[in-house]
């Protein structure tokens, strides 16, 4: 940060694309007779940090200040919630402007309120510019493992109506076939329900139906006939926590496919896109009995976006594989906090692995796999009056503890690989609340995460292992973090530590073959606290180095073939055999960091428009 003058501040931005930073001059409101007391906002800072959202932040006005109301463009457009950035009132004096145009330039202002509703004169102007819209790449598909035995069929067009589910016939609603194969009850193993292309206004509740086994022929799939063709539209109005696909109590499940978009707005202000619970006792000391946890579970293919709680979720679960999904414009007013991908208390069902014939060897120690999919644009933004902790990108919550709060960690392996995560409002990869352990990170690209200006650590890391219970026995490989200081000054690439209600450090975590960068060369941007590890180069790590992306600006996140993470990961904690857009993972017996293999490279699939 560069300080001009007294009365201005602006921050000059490193070489990767967070660039955009305009400082306004200080201007105080003195009180005098039949003015307000309140003095007016000073120094008030706006930066463009995405395409689609400005920070600000602001010195805090003096008087007996309530809140304050921000303007663009001369309209108000909301208040700071929560305690993020507060003074020592415990007045928010930072704002998220989101849902922006990209490459679009806004003016902002801010006036403070006292206690008595007295407005407060404008600040002086701040004016930023958003980012240029980039294209996101979508992940390579994941070929579909199951066989169907017995299939139905959901179209907008048919011949019958109500249909009876055939292909000459078929039902026009998912929801009509969810009651016809929940009436027969029993096992659907092998059975297919095969959805058309078009937009279905309705909430999938498919409750407990579930299929028979581990085996190709023992899932019960719910699927989109062309990819995300089958459009599942939240109906407007839905009450809250209406969610597109919910089960509860399930087992052996596939959802492949889909696009889902939520309505983000009152009256349902918490749904997910795709969510699958146990069965909850509703009781916060039995809140996951040990026998009703849903399990093998498996959501591939599906773009999910525009809802307030997660885009895919998952709540005492075990055996859970989520692949080649998109997840954008989620977590945003759900007030228990929530992130785009977010899994929360797993609960273990055996200590057994997935069966070989639906699971390659390379995966099937791990319980919970987390691969191949890119989550960008998430963040807190009306949460009510709770502080903005989450909107992270991948976020495996409360591995480690019950929510009664009595240790019953989850000690079965997780699987976090391949996934790009960027331009979230939390961090980009994270285990957070209690922690986790046996968990592999491995192979993933997280950029310019932790643009929440109302989160209030001032600043976390885009992979991190870190939570208020000590976690262990972690390996943190081959992945590529690279941090924006612009929007945060303590936003760094990677973190790990332990903090709160156990004093134990971190212990026998591996971190070897990253890359850390801020935009300075040199900066090592790691932030390790309470740990027994360490992050250097004699591990392999890169501290300080640009990546080389291709063109950040445009999504593109590969490596040039200058880039020095090329060839720099290691094999030793295992590989995939495939990178994220779907392409050989090793060159020549040889494994590159980040997401994508250099020498893979094909031009992906056109994104979702942002």
């Amino acid at each position: 940060m560069h300080i001009l003058s007294q009365r201005c501040i602006i921050a000059v931005v490193s070489t990767l694309r967070y660039s955009i930073v305009v400082c306004a001059g200080v201007l105080l409101h003195q009180a005098a007779l039949g003015q307000p007391a309140t003095s007016a906002p000073t120094q008030l800072v706006a930066i463009g940090v995405s395409p689609n959202q400005v920070n600000l932040r602001w010195a805090a006005s003096l008087g007996n200040v309530a809140r304050y109301d921000v303007f663009r463009n001369g309209v108000q457009v909301g208040s700071p919630t929560g305690t993020g950035w507060q003074t020592a009132t415990g007045t928010a004096t930072a704002y998220s402007d989101v849902g922006l145009t990209p490459g679009a330039v806004y003016t902002y202002t801010v006036k403070a309120i006292d206690k008595a509703g007295n407005l407060s004169a404008a600040s002086a102007a701040a004016t930023a510019t958003t980012l240029p819209a980039m294209a996101v790449p979508n992940p390579g598909a994941i070929k579909p493992f199951y066989t169907c035995v017995t299939n139905y069929f959901v179209a907008k067009t048919g011949n019958g109506n109500p249909g009876d589910g055939s292909s000459a016939r078929p039902w026009p609603s998912i929801t009509a076939a969810i009651n016809f194969l929940g009436a027969q009850g029993g096992a659907h193993g092998g059975v297919c329900v095969n959805v058309g292309p078009g937009t279905y206004t309705e909430s999938v509740n498919g409750g407990a139906i579930s299929g028979r086994s581990d085996t190709p022929t023992g899932y019960f799939v719910l699927r989109s006939t062309t990819p995300h063709g089958a459009i599942i539209q939240l109906p407007q109005g839905s009450a809250n926590y209406t969610d597109g696909i919910s089960f509860v109590h399930a087992s052996y499940i596939v959802i492949d496919g889909f696009e889902l978009i939520g309505s983000n707005s009152p009256p349902d202000i918490g749904g997910s896109g795709i969510v699958v619970m146990g069965n909850q006792s509703g009781n916060s000391k039995t809140y996951c009995p040990d026998t009703a946890q849903s399990h093998h579970i498996r959501i591939f293919n599906n773009i999910s976006h525009g809802w307030g709680g997660s885009g895919i979720g998952t709540v005492c679960t075990d055996y859970y594989d989520v692949e080649g999904n998109v997840v954008y414009g989620t977590a945003n007013t759900s007030i228990w906090g929530v992130s785009a991908i977010n899994t929360y208390e797993p609960l273990a069902l055996d200590g057994n692995s997935w069966s070989a014939s639906t699971m390659d060897s390379s995966r099937a120690q791990f319980h919970y796999v987390i691969r191949n999919n890119v989550a960008y644009n998430n963040a807190e933004v009306s949460i009510g009056a709770n502080t903005h902790y989450d909107g992270n990108g991948i976020q495996l919550d409360t591995f480690n503890i019950y929510p009664d709060n009595n240790y019953h960690p989850y000690l079965q392996k997780t699987l976090v690989e391949n996934n790009l995560s960027f331009d979230n409002g939390g961090g980009g990869i994270v285990t957070g609340g209690s922690g986790a352990s046996y968990v592999t990170i491995r192979n993933n690209t997280a950029f310019s995460n932790f643009l929440d200006a109302q989160n209030p650590t001032g600043g976390g890391a885009d992979i991190s292992i870190t939570g208020f219970v000590s976690s262990h026995d972690n390996v943190v490989v081959n992945n590529i973090a690279v941090a924006n200081p612009a929007a945060a000054s303590r936003n760094v690439a990677f973190a790990d530590d332990s903090f709160g209600r156990s004093s134990a450090p971190n212990a026998n975590e591996i971190w070897m073959n990253n890359l850390s960068f801020n935009g300075i060369a040199g900066q090592p941007s790691v932030r390790f606290s309470n740990t027994t590890a360490t992050f250097t180069a004699a591990n392999g790590n890169l501290l300080g180095v640009d990546p080389r992306f291709v063109k950040t600006l445009s999504g593109d996140f590969s490596l040039l073939s200058a880039s020095p993470a090329i060839g720099a990961g290691t094999t030793a904690y295992g590989v995939a055999s495939q990178d994220l857009a779907g392409n050989p993972r090793t060159t020549n017996g040889k494994v590159d960091m980040g997401a994508y293999q250099y020498s893979s490279i094909t031009a992906p699939a056109s994104p979702p428009a942002r």
